[in-house]
């Protein structure tokens, strides 16, 4: 398996769970606005 592949699907799950993270602090700061 080449390794490059392994590093780029580790860094699609950060971003990913990053994006999750920055979706609830938005919740947070303001309820309800951002609703998908």
């Amino acid at each position: 398996m080449n390794p490059m592949n392994r590093l780029k699907d580790v860094i699609r799950v950060m971003n990913a769970t990053n994006a999750q993270a920055t979706l609830q602090y938005d919740e947070y700061k303001a309820p309800g606005i951002r609703r998908a």
